[in-house]
Order: structure tokens, then sequence, then C-alpha cells
């Protein structure tokens, strides 16, 4: 009995691991893709609504016109500042010795000694203000209000005091003010300097102060 029962179980088992491994397979495929297409539908759908809320072309403000749409660059450089307190001056030429070829198809303004490093090192040309202590970041703020500088790459310090504090914090202000692309540290400019924005039409929505500006004194606050 034993003997004539063994082959009928294994014939069964194979029976078994012969349909049942199709199926499983089957199963697990058809779920896979069924997560995948769910997945691609809430990445579409999640996507789309990002775009309509956040591409500068779709302001809820109806009184703003929208920016115009982007495309290549007219062949006018971009005017890019590089500032770096001392303690960062060696990142930043790091950074920019990495992205020289980028930085050559601009036109770089610099405080002082920064601007020198930088000329010197990179071989190329830099507009240079006076050092950040003694009125550069002043000079640069003054060419962000002029509308006259596009982006602002401010590799600072944030452990180690500076004695024209008052002036850098001055600098960061003028640059939200006016709404001008400013990076803080290397992570962001390699986010900036990498952005296809810096090779288009895109220039930023210009805050109207005017409103601001005919305000009294004492109607300010």
């Amino acid at each position: 009995m034993a003997t004539t029962n063994t082959p009928s179980l294994k014939a069964s088992n194979r029976v078994l691991f012969i349909v049942v491994r199709p199926l499983q397979m089957a199963v697990t495929v058809g779920t896979v893709v069924g997560f995948d297409q769910r997945s691609t539908e809430r990445s579409l759908v999640r996507d789309a609504t990002e775009t309509n809320r956040c591409h500068p072309g779709s302001m809820h403000t109806r009184s703003r016109k929208p920016l115009p749409v982007i495309g290549p660059r007219d062949g006018s450089p971009r005017r890019i500042a590089l500032v770096a307190h001392d303690n960062k001056k060696r990142d930043l030429l790091d950074w920019a010795h990495f992205n020289r070829d980028i930085l050559a198809e601009h036109q770089l303004f610099a405080t002082g000694t920064t601007g020198g490093l930088v000329e010197s090192e990179l071989g190329i040309p830099v507009t240079l203000f006076r050092s950040g202590p003694l009125g550069g970041d002043q000079q640069l703020g003054a060419k962000i209000t002029e509308g006259e500088i596009d982006l602002v790459l401010f590799f600072w310090d944030p452990l180690e005091p500076q004695p024209h504090d008052p002036d850098v914090r001055a600098l960061l202000r003028i640059a939200v003010v006016w709404n001008i692309p400013i990076a803080c540290n290397r992570a962001t400019a390699d986010y900036l300097i990498s952005s296809p924005l810096l090779n288009s039409d895109y220039h930023p929505l210009l805050p109207d102060y005017g409103a601001v500006a005919t305000q009294t004194v004492g109607s300010s606050r």
C-alpha cells in the first residue's frame, strides 16, 4: 500500500506546484501593477496641483500679471554677486572652482577680498566693491535696490560675530525686500546655480511698494 500511494502523492505535489505557483505569480504581478497605476495617478494629480499652486505664473491675485512663458535666455548674462565671510572664503572658492564654466558665462560682482580671490584663482573678471566691513555690503545692497543684481551667493558664517553685522543683516533684508534669489550656504547655491531658470528669460516678480512709499511716517506701522 505504501508503495502504491507514494507515486500518487508525488504526482499530486507536482500538480499543486505547477498550478499554484503561476497563480501566486499572477496575483503578485497584478497587485504590483495595480499599485503602480494608482501611485502614478496620485503622482500626476499631485504634480498638477503643485504646479498650479506654486508656479509664478499662476498667482491667485488677479491684479498681478502672469509671467511670460519661460524660454531660452535672450543672451544677456545674469548678474551674480559673490560674498563670503573669512571662515567661508575657502568654501566659496572651492564651490566657484567646481562651477567655473557656469560662472564664466555671467557677469560677476563681489565684495573686495572675496572678489579678488575669485578673480585671481579662477581667471574670471569680477566687478569689485569695497570690502564688506568697509561698506561693500552696503554697495551691493544699493545695486540690488537699483535692479542691477539678479542673484546673490552669500556664504556667511553663523558662528562668528562680525564687526559689520548690521550691514550683513541689511543686505539679507534688502534681497528679500526686492525678491532677489539669495543663497546663504553651499547647498542652496548648488540648487540655484543648477536651476533651469538660470538659463531662461525668467524674471522674479517685483513687489509693488507704491502704497508703502506714499504712507506718512505716523501711519507706516
